[in-house]
């Protein structure tokens, strides 16, 4: 005890004992501010790679909501379509849009009437969507901003490739097309396209 009371007593060990403290304070607040910096850049590297991976797949999806939006504005244009000239429009569409499970028309009750390719979708045919509350508001939203809406995440009651699962999470795609017999009622024609 006299040793410690002894060393506590010379000026210059204060000064020895402030500057270690002082040295351990300044240590600890650059490393806080370099932990601090190396999470911004973190958190903005992270953001550059999302905003680039947005980029690349609306490149990659725009293209495909275009063919899809033309479909729609046949039917408008025609004021309607006949199955066989819709199932026919939906499978050269599906030819060359890779990834895409099929395409279905929904009726104005939000019915699904028809499927391409019908194999594998089959549970899906005669399927009320508004059952599913994303599903509903992407399709209301698409009625209301008549523009296409890309849909939450949904588990889909086809499951997906393979079938190996009873259901599966796709985006659903909704172009809304107001055909010219049915503007007066404001009835929407949609398509849905699964699998983006």
């Amino acid at each position: 005890m006299n040793s410690l009371s002894n060393f506590l007593r010379e000026p210059q060990r204060w000064f020895v004992i402030g500057t270690l403290i002082l040295l351990l304070a300044i240590t600890l607040v650059l490393w806080q501010l370099l932990d601090a910096h190396e999470n911004n850049r973190i958190a903005h590297s992270i953001e550059l790679d999302v905003n680039n991976l947005t980029t690349e797949l609306q490149a990659l999806i725009t293209p495909q909501v275009w063919a899809l939006n033309r479909m729609a504005n046949r039917w408008e244009f025609h004021g309607s379509t006949t199955e066989k000239e819709w199932r026919n429009d939906a499978t050269n569409y599906l030819r060359h849009q890779l990834g895409l499970q099929a395409i279905e028309w929904v009726d104005k009750n939000y019915t699904v009437r028809w499927i391409e390719p019908l194999e594998g979708n089959e549970r899906a045919l005669n399927l009320d969507l508004s059952f599913e509350e994303q599903l509903r508001e992407a399709m209301q939203a698409a009625i209301e901003k008549r523009s296409t809406v890309f849909s939450k995440s949904v588990d889909l009651v086809q499951g997906g490739e393979g079938k190996e699962k009873e259901t599966e999470k796709r985006v659903l795609v909704s172009c809304q097309s107001f055909s010219q017999s049915l503007r007066k009622t404001r009835s929407p024609v949609l398509f849905l396209v699964c699998s983006i």
